[in-house]
Formats: C-alpha cells, sequence, structure tokens
C-alpha cells in the first residue's frame, strides 16, 4: 500500500416498494482477504466495522457514501537505526503488477545526500539566522527601532541600504552640545570686528592668507630631502599596501600543494602551514582535496573529485548585492555559516525584536558627540564657550613672533617662501603613479599561498585540450553555467588536460532545502532560491552617514553612524536650556527664551551685564537665562539640579558634564572609575544606595581623594543609604563622606 494510494468501498440499498418484498441475503464474493459481511441477525444484514491501523487512516465521506481509505506515512515512528539486512522498504512490481518488500542492503545505490543546516558564527550582535524549520532556513528580517534609521530594499542591486534620517535627530539629545546657544554662535561669527580679514591677494601685516593659498603656496615648494630618492627605488613595500588595495581583499591566504604524487595523510596539518580550505592536487592519481580540519596529527581532508553518490541537492548560499558587506561568511561541511548584526559602537543599538522575528537597529542620541556631527566645525562647543568669554582670544600678527600666540602677516610668508625651492617633478609623478611604482608582490600584500591560477565560465564542459597552452594550470577552476557544474583541472598537459567535476551529482532522496524571510516587518535579508543556491541580500548603506564594516575576526557586521558625516543643519527639533541652547529656532524668541527681556536687561544682572550692585531676581527668570554663573544676585526661588542615575555595574563610569548630582544603586561589589570631564572648583554630589541584599562594596578610582588617605567604607546594611560631596581641583575629586542616613 503506497502513500499515495486511496481504496474507496461503497455500499448501496435497494428498497422494493409493497408486497412482501425480497427475503435479502448477503456473502463476501472475494476470493482472499477479510470479509466485510459479518451475518444476518433477523432481518439485518450485519457488516463489519472497517478500523484504521499503524498510519492508515478511515474517513467516512458521507457527500459521496463512500468510506475512504488512505495510507499516512508521517504518522510512522521514524527508525534511526535502520539494519539493512533485516528491515524491508515496499515497492511496486510493475512487471508482475504486485507489492513486494524489497530489503535496504538491496536498494540501487546512492546516498541520503547532505541534511543541511544554518548557523550564526558572530561572537556578538543579533542573529539573522533563526531556525530550521523542516527544510525552510528562516530567517530574520531587518528593521529599525525609530524613525531615526531608516531600512529600505534595493531591490535592483539586491541590497538592504540603511540610512540615518538626520531630521528624526532630536538636537538637543546630542551629547556635548555645550552652554553656548546657536544664536551666540551665529552673533559671534557675524561681527566682523573680532576676526582678521582673509585676502589672498593681500602684502601688509593687517591680512592673513587662507589656507588653500598656503597649500598652493607650499606646494610649489619643498625642501630638500636625500631620502626621496632611496623611498621611490624602494621595493619593500614601503606604503604597506595591503592585500585590499590591490583588489584581493576577499582571498584567504591558504596553502596550495598542486604538485604532491600521493593523497594527503592527517600529519598534513596545521604545523606544515595548511589550514581549513586548502587544497591538495595529488597529480598521479588525478585527485583534489580540500582540507576541512587542520589539528596537529588529526587533520582532515575530504576528496572534492569523487563522482556520484549523495542524495538531494548540495546547498550553498551567497550575497548577490553589488556593495555592502556580506551577511553569509561560508559553509562548513553542510553548515551554512551566517554573520552576525553587531554595532561597531554605542551610537546604535540592536535587539531582537523575537515576537516579530526582527532584527531592530536604532540611533542612541545620547552616544553621538556633537562635535564630531558634519557642520560642527572643528571646534568644539567647549572650545567656542571659552572663545567667546575670553577676551584675549584672537592671536596677534607679529612678523618677528616666535610663540604660537603669535601670527605671521601675508607679506611675511610670502617673503619666507621666496627662499625655498621649486618642487621635485618625480616626486609628483611618482605620487600619482598607479603602476605598482615599488613592485610589491604578492608576499608583502599578505597572499604568498595564493596560486595564480585561470578561472573560466563557460557554457559547455571543459574539454582535453583546454590544457597549459590556453593559460590553464592544476587547481584551475572551470564552471559550466548551463548545468551548474564545477570543475577542476588535475593535470594542464598539452592535448591531455584532465579535469575532475567537483559538484556531486544527486540522486538519492535529501532534503530540498529553501530560506525564507519570517519577520512581520523590515527588509528582508534573504533573496530567493537559484537551483541550490540560496541568495542573500547584501547589507549596504545608503549614505556616508552610516558605516558597514566586515569584523572578520568575530564574523560580524558591524554598524556604526559617521559622526563626522551627519550634518547640524539637518537635525530635527530645537536645542533645548538644559542643553545650553535656546529652544527656539528664530533670535526673537532665542531672545525671550533665555530671558533677554528689556525689563531683564535694565536691570544689568551682575557678573554677566557688568553691574556691580547685587540685585533681587525671580529663580524663574534666572533658569531662562542659560548663565553659566552670576555674582553678588539674591535668588528669591528655589534653584536646584535635576538628580541623574548612573549605570550600575562591576565598574561605575561618571561622565560629570551630565550628572553633576547623582546617584547609584549597588547590586554587586563595584569599583568607581576615574570620573571624566572635571572642572577645576565644580560641586558633585554622589548618593550610594544598597539594594535589598545589602552587603555590597565599592572601591575608589585613583582620581578619588580623602581625608588622610584613606577611602570610607560605605555602610552595608541593606537598602542603606550614604551621601558622598565633591569638590574638584580639574584633576582630583576630593570627597566627603555622610554615611548611613536612616
Amino acid at each position: 500500500m503506497s502513500d499515495s494510494t486511496i481504496y474507496v468501498v461503497t455500499a448501496s440499498v435497494g428498497n422494493s416498494g409493497g408486497g412482501s418484498g425480497e427475503i435479502n441475503t448477503a456473502s463476501n464474493v472475494g476470493t482472499a482477504g477479510v470479509g466485510v459481511f459479518k451475518q444476518k441477525g433477523g432481518l439485518n444484514l450485519q457488516f463489519k466495522n472497517i478500523n484504521g491501523g499503524e498510519a492508515i487512516t478511515v474517513t467516512d465521506d458521507v457527500a459521496n457514501n463512500e468510506i475512504d481509505i488512505s495510507a499516512n506515512v508521517d504518522g510512522l515512528t521514524a527508525d534511526a537505526t535502520p539494519d539493512g539486512a533485516a528491515d524491508f522498504v515496499m515497492t511496486y512490481d510493475t512487471s508482475a503488477g504486485a507489492h513486494k518488500k524489497v530489503l535496504l542492503n538491496n536498494l540501487p545505490g546512492g546516498g541520503g545526500g547532505e541534511t543541511n543546516t544554518m548557523s550564526n558564527v558572530g561572537a556578538a550582535g543579533v542573529s539573522v539566522f533563526k531556525q530550521k524549520n523542516g527544510v525552510d532556513f528562516e530567517l530574520r528580517s531587518i528593521n529599525t527601532a525609530s524613525t531615526k534609521i531608516s531600512v529600505v530594499l534595493d531591490a535592483a542591486n539586491n541590497e538592504i541600504d540603511l540610512d540615518v534620517v538626520e531630521s528624526n535627530i532630536v538636537h538637543d539629545n546630542l551629547n556635548g552640545s555645550g552652554s553656548n546657544t546657536h544664536a551666540t554662535i551665529d552673533t559671534h561669527l557675524a561681527d566682523n570686528t573680532i576676526h582678521r580679514v582673509i585676502n589672498d591677494s593681500g602684502t601688509t601685516t593687517t591680512e592673513l592668507f587662507s589656507a588653500s593659498k598656503i597649500i598652493a603656496e607650499l606646494a610649489s615648494k619643498e625642501a630638500a630631502n636625500s631620502n626621496i630618492q632611496s623611498h621611490i627605488s624602494s621595493t619593500a613595500n614601503p606604503h604597506s599596501v595591503t592585500k585590499s588595495q590591490v583588489g584581493l581583499g576577499n582571498v584567504q591566504d591558504t596553502k596550495v600543494n598542486s604538485i604532491a604524487t600521493t593523497a594527503p595523510t592527517s600529519s598534513n596539518d596545521s604545523s606544515e602551514g595548511y589550514t581549513v580550505l586548502s587544497r591538495w592536487a595529488d597529480v598521479t592519481a588525478n585527485k583534489e582535496y580540500v582540507c576541512v580540519d587542520a589539528s596537529v596529527g588529526s587533520a582532515l581532508w575530504t576528496e572534492t573529485t569523487q563522482a556520484g553518490g549523495a542524495g538531494g541537492e548540495a546547498n550553498t548560499a551567497s550575497n548577490v548585492g553589488v556593495g555592502g558587506v556580506s551577511v553569509f561568511k561560508q559553509k562548513t561541511t553542510v553548515d551554512l555559516e551566517f554573520r552576525s548584526i553587531n554595532v561597531a559602537s554605542n551610537k546604535l543599538s540592536v535587539a531582537l525584536d523575537a515576537s516579530n522575528n526582527e532584527i531592530d537597529l536604532n540611533l542612541v542620541e545620547s552616544n553621538v558627540i556633537h562635535q564630531n556631527l558634519n557642520g560642527a566645525g572643528t571646534n568644539t562647543h567647549a572650545n567656542i564657550d571659552t572663545h567667546i568669554s575670553d577676551a584675549t582670544i584672537h592671536r596677534v600678527i607679529n612678523d618677528s613672533g616666535t610663540t604660537v600666540t603669535e601670527l605671521f602677516s601675508a607679506s611675511k610668508i610670502i617673503s619666507d617662501l621666496a627662499g625655498k625651492e621649486a618642487a621635485n617633478a618625480n616626486i609628483q609623478s611618482h605620487i600619482s603613479a598607479t603602476s605598482n611604482p615599488h613592485s610589491v608582490t604578492k608576499a608583502q600584500v599578505g597572499l604568498t599561498n595564493v596560486l595564480n591560477t585561470l578561472t573560466n565560465q563557460a557554457a559547455v564542459d571543459p574539454l582535453v585540450t583546454d590544457d597549459s597552452n590556453s593559460g590553464y594550470s592544476i587547481e584551475s577552476r572551470w564552471f559550466n553555467t548551463t548545468a551548474n557544474t564545477e570543475f577542476v583541472c588535475v593535470d594542464s598537459s598539452v592535448g591531455a588536460a584532465v579535469w575532475k567535476e567537483t559538484t556531486v551529482q544527486a540522486d538519492g532522496v535529501g532534503e530540498t532545502n529553501t530560506a525564507s524571510n519570517v519577520g512581520v516587518s523590515g527588509v528582508s535579508v534573504f533573496k530567493q532560491k537559484n537551483g541550490v543556491d540560496l541568495e542573500f541580500r547584501s547589507i549596504n548603506v545608503a549614505s556616508s552617514k552610516i558605516s558597514v564594516v566586515l569584523d572578520g575576526a568575530n564574523n560580524e557586521i558591524d554598524l556604526d553612524v559617521v559622526e563626522a558625516n551627519l550634518t547640524l543643519d539637518n537635525l530635527g527639533g530645537t536645542l533645548g536650556l538644559g542643553k545650553g541652547g535656546t529652544g527656539a529656532t528664530t533670535a526673537s524668541v532665542a531672545r525671550t527664551n533665555l530671558g533677554f527681556t528689556d525689563a531683564i536687561l535694565d536691570k544689568a544682572i551682575p557678573g554677566a551685564i557688568g553691574a556691580t550692585t547685587p540685585n533681587t531676581i525671580a529663580a524663574t527668570t534666572l533658569s531662562t537665562t542659560g548663565l553659566a554663573s552670576l555674582t553678588g544676585v539674591d535668588l528669591s526661588e528655589q534653584g536646584y539640579f535635576n538628580t541623574t542615575t548612573l549605570t550600575d555595574g562591576a565598574n561605575i563610569s561618571w561622565d560629570l558634564n551630565v550628572n553633576q548630582i547623582t546617584k547609584v544603586t549597588l547590586a554587586g561589589n563595584r569599583i568607581l572609575d576615574n570620573p571624566t570631564n572635571l572642572v577645576d572648583g565644580s560641586i558633585y554630589v554622589l548618593t550610594v544606595k544598597q539594594d535589598a541584599t545589602g552587603s555590597r562594596t565599592l572601591a575608589f578610582g585613583t582620581a578619588y581623594k580623602f581625608a588622610g588617605g584613606i577611602a570610607p567604607t560605605i555602610t552595608t546594611t541593606a537598602n542603606a543609604t550614604d551621601i558622598l560631596t565633591f569638590i574638584s581641583d580639574g584633576t582630583n575629586m576630593n570627597g566627603v563622606p555622610h554615611q548611613d542616613f536612616s
């Protein structure tokens, strides 16, 4: 009985109208088998029920007055250890027209084929591969955790494009916004009375040359240097050219033995320089082997030129994108290995959304350093604040000066350049040369063991005439694009070339693998199945604002925000007062938000406007001014700092820029690392609490100083509270403990 056969039994009873009717009987007229009719009891013709058995299903098809019997092979218990000499399978003999049983050992040749797997081999990050469901490889989709990052399918290039949406980044969430508002900076930049005039045609002591002018002048000048000619003639790779720079970044430096006369053994291992994927060509037997384990003394080599045998398809996977970093890494035996998606810094977060089968990427705005953004200038906001408040912010032009605080005028620079010699034409020619002027070799770019073998793609199989005269050598590869088969050259003799097929032809019953993207949204990594090749899209960036880098050591794809390429003017939102901004987009609203009304300005706040008489102003007015300090001001209302919370961990970090009054709850024995961004004269307060367990200890970094040079032992009672107050001298934190508040 085969899995696809359905047996149907029908019965009908006719009624004769009127009279005494006929005396019915029933009988089983078959020559074999079990009879359906049991007996006649009175006037009742009794029939046996048809019941199902192991892997047999019996269904009452009422609509058609039929009993449907079918075989359900999936309901059978799998035999994990079949006995080929005792176990049978059922076949159908078409010549005899009958079912027969055949011993497993007597079945025609052909293996069971490979049962493919997939895995994520990255050391960190979120896995793209979720699970194997039947023969289907399920991959998570890539999604964004907020509107600050976009993810778009570039179907034309088979890529997943990730980008930062600058207009959705809130400006006042950025780290390092500074204390001066952009309105203050704009006013400063527009004041031409405090900046020297740049005039590339100038000759006076009050004018400056631009950078481009100085660069142009210096480009035609150079000091004599005897080392230049030595550098030009060097063939020792003086520029440290890498294999990526010569177009071989994806080539692994694996050792190949193409002249062996015997097969490899377990002793041909890593101690001889072989690694996984090393090749070995036995030119005597015309066979090729690949190393799948290079362990010392137990190396494992697999022949790639053996014929026929395996069942099912030998699956592969590939990244078909034209750019970006590949998700698929390699196939190790039957395992398809995929790189995990990781972030290269804390500016991006990557989280597994298991409920939606998605990988969510998001921009952590608080970790984006403001001064690294495109358009923020070379000076940080702290530098700009110091510049604006410093009366000596501009350098003095002094053609006789020698200090770092003095500048030369245009006339001085012209005079000094006049004594320089003209540029050496050989140097310019050398710099622009693209013909490998230093004769860099493959060994110098880390590819000593790579063979320069010819590879061909053709619509037919190779012939004996595809030999060394045609440029082929041992280990050359030939791909038949019509039959999807690969061949390796094991003998390139003229007129007698020998090519061995390395793709195994399937005639068994193995599984036919598929892959799918199971996420409910986002862009799919898996594109399609092409033959036996599972094609995956590469991960690319849509702009220079995000970088995507292959971390080969950890088998990861690292995504990061390139802060220098973020355009400041494109960022959304306004910079709030708490971040040193104005909370406004116009100068008028900015002045109002800062409290610079005529009434406030008339009061001439001491220390800010220049008056010397103390004034009494409301704290709400003071809080909107955004001024760093006031002298002699009597506050009539309460002022305060917002208390923040430090992140608990084995080592606790303290950024004083954003955590002046802060607290932390200890969940274990901890070390308080040296703080960052100390300011001389500032006061800082840290509240240390024990968790419900208690008995936690806290050690201090070397920047923390206490009376007598003895650090305090914090209270260890469960839920206890200690308060540490510090005054900084710009280098150290001089502290006083206040302990065991209850």
